[in-house]
């Protein structure tokens, strides 16, 4: 009888076992693999380039820093502060449209799915900020919302984004995509830097043509490398990596310290790093109606408490939070 029970004991706590396991990555399967912020305009250099670098070693803004270290409060630190000559303009869009991937909707910013009302851009909670709520408080005026971002969305996805914010009339678009282009099963099919430059020019310059007033704001792709160093010695990061698939040109053997895999590492950053380079270029090519963010996002070191726990990689809505912090300077129009 004894021997009985004990066995009995030892099979409940087995099962026990074997289902915490079970949630962990039966929250995860639905995860895509990233689906990721006064009155300067932020343009780019005419030096800006996106010539793929020659080096595997990523540039100042793929290598984890210390000097986008956050504050104690959460917010970004002063570097921020654009130096460019402010905007002189006096109007604000009517309506604003986010388009891009999962981060930009939100995606398990607060549990599990999609959640727009914390989005950067144009969300809504009460304690976010968004880029909109910004803009609405230093205009005074009611700016309508659109969220057009698609889970998993990479660059080859965003002219059929713009053409859903055009459909509803949005004059001003903000644009955060390309973490998804980099983000793939292995490091062979990624997205080509020239792919992916001319995709993002035909979309943008399609959305500025609509309209003569349309203007265009372009946030730079977060470190993949910064995520993956913030996160990699949790145990639960490393089962829902695995077992969702997350990420795996970056992610894969996240604790290996093996050259491969390192070299691996370095190779997919710095194919993001080159991204950002595509995206400051374009954006001069565009002209005085596109701003970018001159790499704030890219610079900016994410603490654990900006990750969300569903599954170590998108931001929470404190990250959310601090990405339209690290944006706002870069709006086009006046922000005080």
């Amino acid at each position: 009888m004894f021997r009985s029970s004990r066995a009995r004991a030892h099979g409940v706590i087995a099962l026990a076992t074997i289902s915490i396991v079970g949630v962990f990555i039966a929250a995860a399967v639905a995860s895509p693999a990233v689906a990721a912020p006064p009155p300067g305009k932020g343009k780019p250099s005419q030096s800006a380039s996106a010539s793929p670098s020659t080096s595997a070693t990523p540039s100042t803004s793929g290598t984890p820093s210390s000097s986008g270290t956050p504050s104690s409060s959460g917010t970004p630190s002063s570097s921020g502060t654009p130096s460019t000559t402010p905007s002189t303009g006096s109007l604000y869009p009517d309506v604003m449209a986010a388009a891009g991937d999962s981060i930009t909707v939100g995606y398990n910013a607060s549990g599990y799915g999609t959640f727009p009302q914390y989005s950067w851009s144009t969300g809504t909670y009460s304690t976010l900020n968004s880029l909109r709520q910004r803009l609405v408080a230093a205009s005074g005026t009611a700016i309508a919302g659109v969220n057009v971002a698609v889970v998993g969305a990479n660059s080859d996805g965003l002219s059929t984004q713009v053409d859903s914010a055009v459909a509803q009339n949005a004059d001003y678009l903000t644009v955060e995509i390309g973490a998804n282009d980099a983000c793939t099963p292995t490091t062979d099919t990624m997205t080509p830097v020239q792919v992916y430059r001319d995709r993002i020019k035909s979309a943008l310059t399609k959305f500025l043509g609509a309209q003569t007033t349309n203007e265009v704001f372009i946030a730079s792709i977060p470190s993949l490398y910064k995520m993956w160093s913030v996160s990699k010695g949790k145990f639960a990061a490393r089962l829902i990596w695995a077992s969702a698939s997350v990420c795996q040109s970056m992610l894969k053997n996240p604790s290996s310290t093996s050259s491969t895999d390192e070299t691996r590492r370095l190779f997919v950053q710095t194919r993001v790093d080159d991204y950002n380079k595509a995206l400051a270029a374009v954006c001069v090519e565009l002209g005085t109606r596109c701003t970018f963010d001159n790499n704030e996002v890219a610079k900016y070191s994410f603490t654990s408490t900006h990750i969300s726990t569903a599954d170590y990689f998108h931001p929470s809505i404190a990250g959310q939070r601090v990405l339209a912090e690290l944006t706002w300077p870069y709006s086009p129009y006046p922000n005080g």
